[in-house]
């Protein structure tokens, strides 16, 4: 663990000494003008998978100021990138930070379909176990639900075409056909016929003009 840890910082500081400026300009954060601080590791999604490049970026928002900004600078035992920052707040709970990503090869930022919950000096997520954070996606042009679900999860859009379940690390899990229909219903069957095992999932849905992603729990009864 120590090791890992060193590893991180290491990499944080030739990251930051090498003057690299990738994210938009005012993605800025100053510490001292914050009271409370919230460790947070995250993995990072946009529409054309996961991201991975130096130039990456994600940061939080509350109220419209930025309070916290993190890169992608470290890699965990199953090979994600990973963003390891902090996140700073004048009160001690906040409900709902609001998250953008920023993919540097395209130049171009995402709003988050997630809110972050603060709560100061809890540590949210790890290296290993990072929160997954995904670009809004269809949220305007499609519906999931019920989310969290148990018995079956219903994904309503305009000529969806294809629904594929994948896991947090983009293996697929079950795949729905559905030929230009309006709505697809997953039943929580996996490909070999087993019920999924509870936890987080993506749904991936291609419609005939668009396509995107969106995250979702299954719940057990």
């Amino acid at each position: 663990m120590k090791i890992k840890l060193l590893t991180v910082f290491l990499t944080m500081l030739v990251f930051v000494l090498s003057g690299v400026n990738a994210q938009p300009a005012d993605w800025k954060v100053s510490s001292e003008e914050f009271e409370f601080s919230m460790p947070v590791a995250m993995s990072l999604k946009a529409d054309n998978g996961f991201l991975s490049g130096v130039k990456d970026r994600v940061a939080v928002f509350y109220n419209g100021k930025v309070c916290g900004v993190g890169a992608l600078i470290t890699k965990n035992s199953a090979g994600q990138h990973v963003a390891v920052f902090t996140v700073y707040s004048n009160l001690s709970a906040v409900e709902g930070m609001n998250v953008k990503i920023y993919d540097g090869a395209l130049q171009k930022v995402y709003d988050c379909s997630q809110r972050l919950a603060f709560k100061a000096l809890e540590l949210k997520g790890s290296i290993d176990s990072p929160l997954l954070f995904s670009s809004v996606g269809l949220a305007k042009s499609i519906d999931v639900y019920p989310n969290p679900f148990s018995d079956q999860l219903i994904i309503k859009g305009e000529d969806v075409e294809r629904v594929e379940i994948l896991d947090l690390l983009g293996k697929e899990v079950a795949f729905l056909k559905t030929s230009g229909s309006s709505s697809a219903r997953w039943d929580g069957t996996n490909l070999s016929g087993a019920s999924a095992s509870e936890g987080i999932y993506i749904v991936r849905v291609r419609l005939k003009n668009n396509s995107g992603t969106r995250i979702f729990k299954v719940q057990k009864r």
